[in-house]
């Protein structure tokens, strides 16, 4: 009985190599992509200008200080307005006290209830903890419902403005998601072009418009 060997030739093994994006982009501006990164999570613009793409930089600088400039105003004029409404019921209801907030809860029921006899007649119809009742030095009487829901429009108006200043304080997180999304991008867009390979890079520029009533955010994309 015979056995047959056959020896087949095998080509060196084709090897590969790993492209570092990082390091590619290190070694060819001599600046840290990540230090970038970093950087727009402190403040969006900033790993932009470190990277030389002033333009977007720009977009986002201009973006945060949007953000932080309509936080304080609509910030203050909230406070400022839930004082004159507090004033305005003074002068209308005899209603006194500090306000802290435009939801506290004494406010609420001024602007629900012409007086404090009313407020507290409801309390003992619907069996409610006797405890929730207001004292004397917490009373209030309208001299009218047309002045009843005035103080109920300027209070809506110092609600408005807070909200606002939540949503400001909604875009300046945004606008560092946003400005570290678009930092990654630009870091596999020139991985890319390192290989050969095609890519298509978006840019994203944001933008703000503040208002009392809205806060609106435009993206411009770029492909």
């Amino acid at each position: 009985m015979k056995t047959s060997f056959a020896q087949l030739p095998v080509k060196d093994a084709i090897a590969t190599d790993s492209i570092d994006i990082f390091s590619e982009i290190g070694a060819k501006t001599g600046k840290s992509p990540t230090l970038a990164m970093v950087a727009s999570l402190l403040l969006p613009g900033l790993g932009h200008h470190y990277l030389d793409r002033n333009q977007s930089a720009l977009a986002y600088f201009t973006a945060e200080a949007v953000a932080i400039f309509g936080f304080f105003v609509c910030d203050y004029y909230s406070n400022k307005i839930a004082l004159d409404a507090a004033g305005y019921a003074w002068t209308h209801a005899g209603a006194q006290g500090p306000i802290t907030g435009t939801d506290d809860y004494y406010w609420k029921q001024v602007g629900k209830y012409m007086d404090v006899q009313d407020y507290n007649s409801t309390i003992d119809l619907d069996r409610l903890d006797p405890k929730g009742k207001f004292n004397p030095n917490q009373y209030w009487r309208w001299d009218g419902e047309s002045s009843k829901d005035r103080f109920n429009s300027i209070l809506s108006t110092s609600r408005s403005f807070h909200i606002v200043s939540s949503f400001c304080i909604g875009a300046l997180v945004l606008d560092r998601i946003i400005a570290f999304i678009d930092l990654r991008s630009i870091t596999r867009n020139y991985g890319t072009k390192q290989t050969g390979l095609q890519s298509n890079r978006v840019n994203v520029q944001p933008g703000f418009s503040v208002s009392p009533a809205s806060i609106n955010l435009v993206l411009a994309a770029s492909f």
